[in-house]
């Protein structure tokens, strides 16, 4: 399931969306063919956008689909304003007969503002009354257009239909309900809201909240929810001038009370070293408005590498029995003698190495791992991923065959002279050669799920290199203030200086 939102003005805007209650609405759970009629998301919902003005403010998509009946009781639902237009783009699966989509506005639990896709409403069509119409010759009404159109998307959201609807004036305002119907072969008895699906369809009932005018605008975050890998500073606005901006970060719907008054940016954080969620909520107030929607969204902050999840090899050896480093400041010495039983191993074990320096990595192995192939990745900038650029270090065997290497290699690895000097880590990654068969030329990242192998991670100390006590750096690293030791300024890039020592913003440095 995804669900992603935007926001314009007070038209049309995301609210934090409880279950309705003031109304039961009916929940046909099964198919009018019984079991025989099994469902199938080749037939159901895919996805939904909703627009306001050419703008899209709230977006949902069903990948899966696997319910008859779905009633999405997710914290954000829609809201929408009395007497304004929406535009509603419903996907549905690459088989589907047709669409319906309908509004309670009364709020007594019927829908009775509907519109149909394809065929006539109030009527049960026949197949060529809907989306295989002989008229969509060129398009639905072939069944090798489906498919090329699927392949096309990458999706199974093939039957597409724009919907435009217009809020009555007289709504009742506050929350209920909207219905869309996507059906599979005219099973549902007239497309009746209440009837069974019909075959392999589905229904899927969104909230609603309607709002007269004269409400505030809700706030925005200029940050969207999701996984970061450090702190995140969030700015709060509301299009609504001089609204005041209320939050809380523990999950609570804020009030002017109950809320923090925002007056700059709000920091999302956690610990160093865990991973975390924090919901922040806000909301916007001004006197003699009504007060906003909530505004809601969960971060997700990662300040700890992934323990990465996947299969050891049931009955076979394949472990790491060393791991040693020749050259480092202080060197590398793990030893294992047993075949793990988890997949994810964070050895503990350390080594130390200078910025700009090379050392050698000796990994040795139990013999059946040449069935494997290994990955070694450094954090070197310490953001707790090991997929940034030049931090995948290199690749020992090849896909689908035997190597006899992984059992016993040595690579000599360069620490970069702009490596985050502290502590971090190194990745080893072993996965069944045969692991992705099916797809010649993939890659990889420090996150893949591992089969029939193992990940060890290792603790790297980085330090700086220091010569008779002045800093040596790399000729790539560039800086903007650089003298001779004569005092003489350079207007030249480090990168461009010949082998040397001079002072690179007020520090003696050699570039070598």
């Amino acid at each position: 399931m995804k669900i992603s939102t935007l926001f314009l003005a007070a038209t049309l805007s995301l609210s934090t969306f409880t279950a309705v209650k003031a109304q039961t609405y009916c929940q046909p759970n099964t198919s009018s063919g019984g079991k025989k009629w099994a469902h199938a998301n080749s037939q159901s919902f895919y996805s939904l956008k909703v627009s306001s003005a050419g703008n899209e403010v709230f977006t949902y998509t069903d990948e899966a689909c696997t319910n008859q009946y779905n009633w999405i009781q997710d914290t954000q639902g829609f809201s929408v304003t009395a007497g304004k237009e929406i535009v509603l783009d419903v996907r549905s699966g690459i088989w589907t007969w047709d669409i319906q989509v309908g509004f309670d506005w009364d709020g007594d639990g019927d829908f009775e503002d509907l519109q149909r896709a394809f065929s006539t409403l109030g009527k049960k069509p026949t197949q060529q009354e809907t989306s295989w119409n002989p008229k969509y010759k060129d398009t639905y009404a072939s069944a090798d257009w489906r498919k090329a159109e699927k392949e096309r998307l990458g999706h199974r959201g093939v039957v597409y239909h724009q919907f435009k609807f217009t809020v009555p004036a007289d709504a009742k305002a506050g929350k209920t309900r909207m219905r869309i119907l996507c059906d599979g072969d005219g099973g549902t008895a007239d497309f009746e809201m209440c009837s069974p699906v019909g075959y392999a369809g589905s229904m899927h009932d969104f909230g609603i909240t309607v709002a007269k005018e004269n409400v505030v605008v809700k706030p925005v975050f200029d940050i969207v929810d999701g996984t970061y890998k450090v702190d995140q500073m969030i700015t709060i606005t509301s299009a609504t001038p001089d609204a005041k901006i209320y939050y809380t970060i523990d999950g609570q719907d804020p009030t002017a009370t109950s809320g923090t008054l925002y007056n700059a940016p709000v920091k999302v954080s956690v610990p160093e070293g865990t991973t975390g969620k924090v919901t922040l909520k806000a909301i916007a107030i001004k006197d003699g408005m009504q007060t906003s929607d909530v505004t809601t969204a969960v971060y997700t902050i990662q300040k700890a590498w992934s323990i990465v999840k996947g299969t050891v090899h049931p009955t076979e050896n394949r472990y790491v029995t060393s791991a040693t480093t020749d050259k480092a400041k202080q060197n590398l010495n793990f030893t294992q003698t047993e075949k793990p039983s988890m997949v994810y191993i964070n050895t503990g074990s350390a080594f130390t190495v200078e910025t700009g320096t090379n050392f050698d990595l000796h990994v040795q192995c139990s013999a059946d791992m040449k069935w494997d192939h290994a990955i070694v990745f450094v954090d070197w900038n310490h953001n707790y991923s090991f997929d940034d650029e030049g931090e995948q270090l290199f690749k020992v065997g090849e896909e689908t065959k035997g190597n006899d290497e992984v059992v016993d290699f040595t690579r000599n690895i360069t620490v970069p002279a702009n490596a985050k000097v502290g502590q971090t880590r190194m990745r080893i990654q072993f996965t069944d050669a045969w692991h992705k068969k099916n797809e010649p030329g993939h890659t990889h990242s420090g996150e893949d799920v591992i089969e029939k192998g193992g990940v060890y991670d290792f603790v790297v100390n980085i330090e700086d290199a220091v010569l008779n006590n002045i800093k040596m750096v790399s000729t790539q690293k560039d800086n903007d203030v650089i003298y001779t030791l004569e005092g003489v300024k350079l207007n030249k890039k480090a990168s461009e200086l010949p082998n040397g020592i001079y002072i690179i913003n007020g520090k003696k440095v050699v570039i070598k």
